[in-house]
């Protein structure tokens, strides 16, 4: 499976879908925002951080078992590290295109790849 990691502390433009194959059946985009409350106070961003060399070994494993497991062609994900405000897109962001699609973005065990580690309280 061809699989891609990029980490950004730009807002995240997804690229268009590639159509190169008439034998993908499905594409499935998986898109994190940054909630308004975090443990039950109002907070104005989110601080993301990742070791990038470890971060993209534990998502190089994971895409690899989803290949293995479903037969997965290409996955595309995306992160952003740094202050995210709310309502905008963190990242967690992954793009399978495979035959069968269903179990195929984990975007939870995908995205402990890249935590939050410090909300911003609106005070």
């Amino acid at each position: 499976m061809k699989h891609r990691v990029e980490f950004t502390r730009s807002p995240i433009v997804i690229p268009a879908a590639p159509t190169d194959s008439r034998e993908v059946g499905a594409l499935v985009e998986f898109q994190g925002l940054v909630r308004e409350m975090e443990d039950g106070k109002p907070i104005a961003s989110l601080f993301y951080e990742a070791h990038e060399p470890m971060a993209r070994s534990v998502l190089a494993r994971i895409l690899d078992e989803l290949g293995a497991t479903h037969g997965c062609e290409e996955v595309l994900f995306i992160h952003r590290l740094d202050w995210v405000p709310v309502g905008e897109e963190e990242g967690a962001t992954c793009r399978p295109r495979a035959p069968q699609w269903e179990g195929i973005c984990r975007p939870r065990e995908l995205g402990q790849a890249c935590a939050p580690t410090e909300p911003k309280n609106i005070s």
